[in-house]
């Protein structure tokens, strides 16, 4: 199953690249020696959107497809458990996602996985679950403050960060 997993978003993968009109000869990432120096992937976001070329050019497919493969599983297991027992979803719902060892995981990744969350949030044509932990865990690792004064989030859903987020890097840059 992790395998076909992965080998559908290797294809979805090509598929975007496609899509973006750059597809790179080669079959593996290049990643730059050194990661301090690695371009800033926060530069393609500008006041007219994002510069997905640009964007897409700083991402490391690889954690890309980690962080992908990790919050999937969360989800699908999340499902396949309410499936088995629908008292889950009254007794402990839906947030125990964010328990998981898979949400765990991407966390520990730290800011690097970052870049990997907004492109999956930014490039989904859906705005369900998966991009919602995605969006969690981008709102949990960039530091950021998404709340008004009672501490209600002024994001619900994934689409509705992306915005707020890219306020937040360009303000960082000024």
């Amino acid at each position: 199953m992790k395998r076909i997993l992965q080998g559908g978003i290797a294809i979805a993968l090509v598929l975007l690249l496609c899509a973006c009109g750059s597809v790179p000869a080669q079959t593996e990432p290049t990643q730059p020696e050194d990661r301090t120096q690695a371009p800033d992937p926060w530069a393609a976001i500008t006041e007219d959107g994002v510069d997905e070329a640009a964007f897409l050019s700083t991402l490391d497919t690889s954690l890309l497809e980690k962080v992908a493969a990790e919050l999937q599983t969360a989800v699908d297991e999340e499902a396949k458990a309410e499936q088995e027992n629908q008292e889950l979803v009254l007794t402990e719902g839906w947030t125990r996602i964010f328990k998981s060892t898979q949400y765990q995981n991407v966390l520990a990744l730290g800011k690097e996985a970052m870049p990997a969350l907004y492109w999956i949030i930014y490039k989904s044509d859906n705005n369900g679950l998966y991009e919602f932990v995605c969006a969690n865990a981008l709102y949990e690792l960039s530091g950021y403050d998404f709340t008004i004064a009672d501490g209600v989030r002024q994001w619900d859903n994934a689409k509705a960060l992306l915005p707020l987020f890219n306020e937040k890097v360009l303000e960082a840059r000024k």
